[in-house]
């Protein structure tokens, strides 16, 4: 049995980190000797925006290559899950169907 931790977990309220911001918290568990095999990240869509980038859909494109990066560099596993579907990021208003994989379940619940 080893004595030390498997398991690390940082939490971070809605748009207080950034992906960057992410990847230092992982940076400072690898100086203590700690390096993760998989990294989960929920809803990717609601970190910090990058400094500088004003346009949303560029602020999502530069997260999720920044967090891209974060599995080249460590060579390990980035899980993301997100809330729209692919689709969701070539509209301006999102709709219903955009956020689930079952189309037409919405109109049942109505």
């Amino acid at each position: 049995k080893s004595r030390g931790s498997y398991f690390k977990l940082s939490v971070h309220p809605s748009i207080s980190i950034t992906a960057e911001g992410l990847i230092g918290v992982v940076q400072g568990w690898g100086l203590n000797g700690w390096v993760p095999d998989c990294i989960v990240i929920d809803y990717p869509d609601n970190l910090a925006p990058p400094p500088g980038i004003r346009d949303k859909r560029e602020q999502i494109d530069v997260t999720w290559k920044t967090l891209r990066g974060l599995a080249q560099t460590l060579h390990c596993l980035v899980i993301i899950a997100t809330q729209s579907d692919a689709a969701g990021y070539e509209v301006i208003t999102l709709r219903a169907k955009n956020f689930c994989c079952c189309p037409g379940w919405w109109r049942s619940t109505k």
